[in-house]
């Protein structure tokens, strides 16, 4: 049986290696766009600031509280903030700021809050 050696046969191997070079191409495209691609941005969370706030401002003004504890209160403020959006991964917004749809973490900044003002100060 006589072996076809016609012209189709001599383009059946560039047209595998263009194949190939197609492959390896898409592959490494893919790749650097995969790596290049930014990351997707932290979700959203909503913490009711104005009512800690005013929980705070009440007991001050029961307790007669000097003015060195609103200090104190923000910098705690500040830190329960910082440690419950970094333990979430989420951005803290106040809840006047969110229409709909992002969970409330009021509570887990209230307890750290809590925790932050009860520490014994250096």
């Amino acid at each position: 049986m006589p072996r076809n050696t016609g012209p189709e046969m001599h383009a059946l191997p560039s047209l595998a290696a263009a194949a190939l070079v197609a492959a390896g191409t898409a592959a490494a495209v893919a790749a650097l766009a995969l790596r290049l691609a930014p990351e997707p941005p932290p979700p959203v969370a909503r913490v009711h600031l104005e009512s800690l706030v005013a929980a705070h401002v009440e007991a001050a003004a029961r307790d007669g509280a000097a003015p060195e504890t609103t200090h104190a209160f923000a910098a705690a403020l500040d830190a329960a903030l910082a440690q419950v959006a970094a333990r979430h991964r989420v951005v803290l917004l106040p809840a006047r700021a969110v229409a709909a749809g992002a969970p409330d973490l009021t509570p887990a900044v209230r307890t750290a809050l809590e925790a932050a003002l009860t520490e014994p100060q250096p």
